[in-house]
């Protein structure tokens, strides 16, 4: 049997596994809901420029970019960022591929506060769409939300694959993260990696060749850290935060609402002519969803915050999250064992057995037994299981249950 004590996994949040490595440091200045004030917006020239006293979004109405700003010391946090979707049939429409842009102003109220929402709309040039932009500024807030809706105008069908709030969006040399040089980390999520030390990377801007065709021959590796002659792509799920530990400004991108769609975010990094250079996407994935005409389809809502404090800016991405999922508050925390960070898809009926005695017997205050992939014939059926669980689902979770466990997929 493999060791469970050493090796069983506890469910604790982001924000409580950041807080255990330490290394986003404290903010001397006053607290970030303080930094936020009123929202203000001008016209000036072709840029739209909109302020809540603590991010700066400059709209270019003439080419249909836009750019964030640090008010704090005018730091850039992406120069000239655009927005797109991608069909089924793999074309790319971006942002700026639209030949008209005008914004739509207009007061809003929701679970995340008061405030004022902008629609950047994109639309002519391209027949049968359009592309909207949405950006909602809140009161006393120290974030923005984005989020991106596609229309269909025209008479035909639009499959859809993918919509990237930001593609491959510049961080520059004059970003909150500058100088990039060696010292910049990221601290990333995935559905399988709330407390996993690969968590907690260092960005890395030499792809090595020896270790090209190491990592991409493993899927579990490639899947999370790519590597090619070019760049090195780092995976992130749902929420990425970025800091230079040299710095005092952090950078979180993360998605507050997650109902739908798949959200990835991925950081690409590399170096061309002795210039360090880092690249975000933050993607809305639906595989193949069809829209069709007169309809229209809203990605999930990425929330943009820049401060001084990552662990601050974490806590706050996690209310924003639980302002929209309205979730059950437990007075205790929530402690399980987790088949998938050791077993992975290679579980069985009988290594959950074992594990299910061998924590009773111990009496390790574990309260849920949760099986991870790998009991089902394909991935996404979760109700047929396969050979290595012989018994069934049902008996099964009746056996954790008579051992004093709760069981749960």
């Amino acid at each position: 049997m493999k060791n469970t004590i050493d090796r069983r996994t506890f469910l604790i949040s982001s924000s409580a596994a950041a807080a255990a490595l330490g290394f986003f440091g404290q903010c001397k200045k006053k607290p970030e809901t303080e930094e936020a004030g009123a929202i203000s917006d001008e016209l000036i020239g072709s840029a739209h420029y909109i302020s809540n006293g603590h991010i700066k979004l400059q709209l270019d109405m003439e080419k249909g970019y836009f750019s964030i700003e640090l008010q704090e010391n005018q730091k850039n946090v992406f120069n000239r960022a655009t927005t797109s979707f991608e069909m089924l049939n793999g074309k790319i429409i971006k942002s700026f591929d639209f030949s008209e842009h005008h914004i739509i102003k207009k007061e809003i109220s929701d679970c995340w506060g008061r405030g004022i929402a902008f629609q950047f709309v994109h639309e002519g040039g391209i027949e049968d769409y359009s592309l909207i932009q949405h950006f909602r500024f809140y009161e006393n807030r120290p974030f923005f939300h984005l989020s991106t809706e596609v229309v269909n105008s025209g008479h035909g069908k639009l499959c859809l694959k993918n919509i990237k709030l930001l593609d491959k969006c510049e961080v520059t040399q004059n970003s909150v993260l500058a100088p990039l040089e060696n010292d910049i980390w990221m601290f990333r999520n995935g559905f399988e990696r709330p407390s996993d030390p690969h968590c907690f990377v260092k960005i890395d801007f030499d792809p090595k060749e020896e270790e090209i065709k190491k990592e991409n021959s493993d899927w579990e590796v490639w899947r999370w850290l790519q590597r090619d002659k070019e760049a090195i792509r780092y995976l992130s799920e749902t929420v990425v935060l970025l800091k230079n530990l040299n710095q005092n400004e952090s950078l979180l991108l993360g998605f507050v609402s997650q109902a739908d769609h798949c959200c990835k975010h991925w950081i690409e990094s590399g170096e061309k002519q002795d210039i360090k250079k880092i690249t975000i996407s933050s993607e809305s994935r639906m595989i193949n969803y069809t829209l069709v005409s007169g309809k229209s389809l809203f990605s999930e809502t990425l929330q943009v915050n820049c401060g001084c404090n990552g662990q601050e800016m974490l806590d706050t991405f996690i209310t924003s999250v639980a302002a929209k999922k309205t979730p059950i508050v437990r007075e205790e925390p929530l402690i399980g064992w987790s088949s998938w960070q050791y077993y992975r898809r290679e579980i069985s009926e009988k290594d959950v057995l074992e594990n299910v005695k061998y924590l009773s017997e111990k009496k390790i205050p574990v309260e849920y037994i949760l099986i991870d992939d790998g009991y089902s014939v394909t991935r996404g059926d979760w109700l047929e299981h396969n050979e290595n669980f012989p018994s069934g689902m049902k008996t099964l979770a009746s056996k954790i249950k008579d051992a004093g466990f709760k069981p749960g997929i």
